[in-house]
């Protein structure tokens, strides 16, 4: 082989180590691209994770991620993830100030603004309105006292406009509630008057007012178990004339005046430890700080004085000040985790930048040392053009090979030391990556097990109100498309006050877990259970018609019946009322809702332990 068939041979295998270095420069350069495709992704997903109800946040979400889809610059991400984190702050200041409960003249100021007095008392109400607005905290009892008077006028001013006897009128229907020597006793028959003419329209908001107050009676009053209340309740729902109320108290009194000691015990106020209890079940706790609600829970069941109530309520603001200092430190984790992935994004972005500018050097190295090469090949061909003898030739075709040879290892040097660094970027790009993939997905676990939290009841451990509102708008939307039947129901536990009156709180809260336990095992796999609030509960049947949805509930409410409940060796009777209804044309949840729970009131005046569907009577 000679020498011009080595030095080509030797040109053609720099040629092809030359272009390998190319391919090799491209394929980390796509993987460096894939490298950042990865993380968009995972900032996208990120966004989609921490979904919420805030209007302005989920835009903010949305906004980053048709950025993160549109390529957007990293300068351009970083001004929208600070945008976010803002927003994020000022969301916990209004939570924080959303926080705190309201005072008893606060709940006394809403009370007396969201009824609607008769004009005869209007110029009174809004006098007390004012004075409300200008009181004291100390002063809670006298404005509370007025308010009470206040009502009484109501119905006073409610019988007057009726036409009744002014000595009765004077006694109001409260009087006639209460005295045992009325004309409403037992010993009187409960004699219908005459029909009168329709009431005007203020004695009618009199009606509604009244009606209310009553029933806020029978559901607070405490009965012994042989005195049925019930039809006292259905009655005051179908009553619609000043008549059929007034039948409605005299059938109250004559219940009341029966129980003996009625006269001597008053009327049980809802206590401060009955409103802590609720507040507590109201509360989302998590799984960490069960057992420290639990333990506030069985204080609360005993009765406490004062010293020990406010123990309470200082565990109580522990417990929301360990919950609110855990959402601060989830908080401030993203924060951080998206202040990283900010900074390895724009660090991805200079690496890039840098690569790119490497591969141009690279480039043009490479033009560069093609074009000398042609210069000396030239330059080689005009020598053995121009040569007089061998050795004149031999002399300058080595002295052009020896430039060739030199440019070469110059171009190999610096190659070398581009693909050596490029092999050190694409390593530290490759841990920060697997660093940054197990914090997303730590990070990723962590919110997913936070908001399946968040879609449970804590106490009785089956869907919440919230995880309600996400599963009704979906069936909404798919019966709408497919209008496959689908039914609405809704269930109460009976006498469940009784209960917790009778037994204490903690054995109401395994009630409530045992028919929770017993409406979920009763339920097919398409069907959707949640605890609606309080004793409440709610069931979606879809592709379920009226009159099968009707046998379901039967089959349910009889198991909830048949259950053998103890609580302390005594058995606890534990009986469920339910109303159904079914989606029709131009309904919304809303609208269904409404006649699901008439038909349930109607199947607690029919005595309780029953199911009414929609159109029953």
């Amino acid at each position: 082989m000679t020498q011009d068939e080595r030095l080509a041979r030797e040109l053609e295998q720099w040629r092809g180590k030359y272009y390998d270095g190319l391919a090799q420069l491209d394929q980390k350069e796509k993987a460096w691209r894939q490298t950042e495709n990865v993380l968009r992704q995972c900032i996208s997903r990120l966004s989609l994770a921490a979904d919420t109800s805030d209007r302005e946040l989920n835009q903010q979400l949305d906004l980053l991620r048709n950025a993160i889809r549109k390529n957007t610059s990293s300068s351009e991400l970083e001004a929208l993830i600070q945008s976010l984190s803002e927003h994020l702050v000022r969301l916990d200041q209004q939570r924080r100030q959303q926080s705190r409960p309201p005072t008893p003249l606060e709940i006394l100021r809403r009370l007396a603004d969201g009824i609607s007095f008769p004009r005869g008392l209007g110029h009174k109400a809004k006098a007390y309105s004012k004075t409300l607005a200008g009181a004291n905290e100390d002063d809670y009892a006298t404005h509370a006292q007025g308010f009470i008077e206040l009502i009484g006028e109501a119905f006073d001013w409610l019988a007057e406009q009726n036409g009744e006897e002014s000595a009765a009128a004077g006694k109001g229907l409260l009087g006639r509630l209460f005295r045992r020597d009325d004309a409403t006793g037992p010993e009187a028959p409960a004699a219908a008057p005459a029909p009168a003419a329709p009431p005007p329209r203020d004695a009618a908001d009199g009606l509604v007012l009244a009606k209310s107050l009553l029933a806020q009676l029978v559901t607070a009053v405490v009965v012994p178990p042989e005195v049925n209340l019930s039809t006292v309740g259905g009655g005051l729902r179908t009553a619609h004339t000043v008549e059929e109320l007034q039948r409605v108290t005299a059938e109250l009194a004559r219940l009341l005046s029966h129980q003996p000691g009625a006269a001597a015990r008053p009327p049980l106020p809802v206590s401060s430890q009955e409103v802590l209890l609720q507040l507590l079940e109201r509360l989302s706790v998590p799984t960490e700080l069960h057992a420290q609600a639990e333990a506030i829970k069985e204080e609360l069941a005993a009765p406490l004085n004062d010293s020990q109530l406010e123990k309470v309520l200082g565990r109580i603001a522990e417990l929301v000040t360990a919950m609110r200092t855990r959402v601060q430190s989830e908080k401030a984790e993203i924060e951080s985790f998206l202040t990283q992935l900010t900074e390895n994004l724009r660090e991805l972005d200079n690496r890039l930048r840098g690569a790119v500018a490497a591969h141009r050097e690279t480039v043009q190295d490479g033009r560069t040392l093609d074009a000398e090469v042609q210069v000396q090949v030239r330059g080689i061909e005009d020598s053995v053009q121009r040569a007089n003898n061998l050795e004149q030739l031999k002399q300058a075709v080595q002295e052009r090979v020896d430039t060739i040879r030199r440019h070469m290892e110059v171009f190999r040097r610096t190659e070398d030391e581009r693909i050596a660094h490029a092999e050190e970027e694409v390593q530290h790009l490759n841990e920060r990556l697997r660093r940054l993939e197990a914090e997303s997905e730590s990070l990723r676990g962590r919110i997913q097990q936070e908001r399946n939290q968040a879609l449970l009841d804590p106490l009785t451990e089956i869907a919440n109100r919230l995880a309600y509102n996400e599963r009704i708008a979906q069936e909404y939307a798919r019966w709408k498309r497919y209008r496959a039947p689908l039914v609405f129901t809704v269930w109460d536990v009976d006498h469940f006050k009784r209960i917790n009156d009778t037994f204490g709180h903690q054995a109401g809260d395994k009630v409530l877990k045992v028919v929770a336990k017993l409406l979920s095992s009763q339920m097919r796999e398409t069907d959707f259970v949640a605890r609606y609030g309080g004793e409440e509960f709610v069931i979606l049947l879809p592709e379920t018609t009226l009159s099968q949805a009707r046998i379901a509930a039967e089959k349910i409410r009889a198991a909830v019946e048949a259950c053998e409940f103890h609580y302390r060796g005594e058995r606890v009777r534990i009986t469920i009322s339910c109303g159904l209804a079914q989606f029709r044309e131009q309904d919304d949840p809303d609208a269904v809702f409404a006649r699901a729970d008439a038909a349930m009131y109607r199947a607690k005046a029919a005595g309780r332990n029953c199911c009414r569907a929609e159109g029953d009577v």
